[in-house]
């Protein structure tokens, strides 16, 4: 598939001619239906100069650890047609996963099944999440949005315990490029009291041209309509302000007002790409708070809370 073809699919491996100084992660995030276990993963490869490695991030609740398995480059391979990603014994794909981690610390065995994968829209000059911005090519960091919001069926055990996810919901997004950046907001949550809800906003340090500027991405999915604010479509950030461990959002485009309100709780460390490297330490929470309102300048068109919401602030201060 050619690369015009593949910004199109961000699901699919980005780094073929890449061969220093990269990074490429999936995120599989997965909600069982009581809500009381959360469990991401993360596979990816980081090249590192000519040193190469895969590896496999895992963070688990209720106990909420997390765990960074490295393999051998070796270990990793891809296909397009249909989408797989495959580390050692681990399968990641858009039907589901297949686990079989056995590390010193972490025993991950089972399978997880996905039904009705939520994509959103995309045209020519909007292939992905990133917009027009997806065609440059000097990029920092590229994120990809594969999955608002879809079904789980199955079960892993983690350790010495069972894990049922019938009837959960999970999402899956990526990112690629050379380094995270150095200051961003991330909120992510499909668990509202209507499951046709979905939201994920992010505003972030860009490096751009020998010059810098924040850019954000904003999907709003309610049922069949999706509300987009992004830095390519003439919206405007209205507010972006992290404070006591509250995080608040506010976005505008024309009349079209979109405000999250987030309760930030304490996090898990992750690993996070510089210059390719899987060094940065970041902390992300499986268990934040939404509450989202969506106006038409004085109209209320949506009010919900969620939960299970996936946070990260990075170096965001105010």
């Amino acid at each position: 598939m050619n690369k015009k073809n593949r910004l199109s699919h961000p699901e699919l491996f980005q780094g073929i001619n890449k061969k220093r100084d990269y990074f490429e992660g999936w995120y599989f995030k997965h909600v069982s239906f009581d809500g009381k276990t959360t469990f991401s993963l993360i596979p990816g490869i980081s090249y590192e100069g000519e040193k190469k490695h895969a590896f496999i991030q895992v963070i688990i609740g209720p106990e909420f650890r997390s765990y960074y398995i490295s393999y051998d480059i070796e270990d990793f391979s891809y296909q397009d047609n249909p989408f797989r990603v495959k580390i050692d014994k681990n399968i990641f794909s858009l039907s589901g996963i297949n686990l079989d981690i056995d590390s010193s610390d972490l025993k991950l065995k089972g399978h997880i099944k996905y039904n009705k994968i939520t994509k959103i829209k995309r045209s020519f000059l909007e292939p992905n999440i990133m917009g027009f911005f997806a065609y440059f090519r000097f990029m920092q960091c590229y994120h990809g949005v594969i999955s608002l919001n879809h079904e789980l069926k199955g079960e892993i055990k983690y350790n010495k315990s069972n894990r049922n996810f019938n009837n959960g919901k999970g999402y899956i997004e990526k990112d690629w490029g050379t380094s995270f950046p150095k200051k961003y907001c991330w909120v992510q949550c499909n668990h509202f009291n209507k499951n046709s809800v979905s939201v994920i906003a992010s505003v972030a340090h860009i490096p751009f041209l020998g010059s810098e500027f924040f850019g954000f991405i904003v999907v709003l999915k309610l049922e069949e309509k999706e509300y987009r604010f992004a830095t390519y479509n003439k919206s405007k950030v209205v507010k972006a302000e992290y404070k006591d461990g509250n995080l608040t959002l506010s976005f505008k485009r024309k009349n079209i007002v979109l405000e999250i309100k987030t309760i930030v709780k304490e996090g898990l460390v992750l690993k996070a790409p510089k210059k390719g490297i899987m060094e940065d330490d970041i902390k992300e929470t499986l268990e934040g708070i939404l509450a989202v309102s969506l106006y038409d300048k004085e109209k209320l068109l949506f009010s919900g809370e969620g939960k299970h919401a996936g946070v990260e602030v990075v170096d965001w201060q105010n």
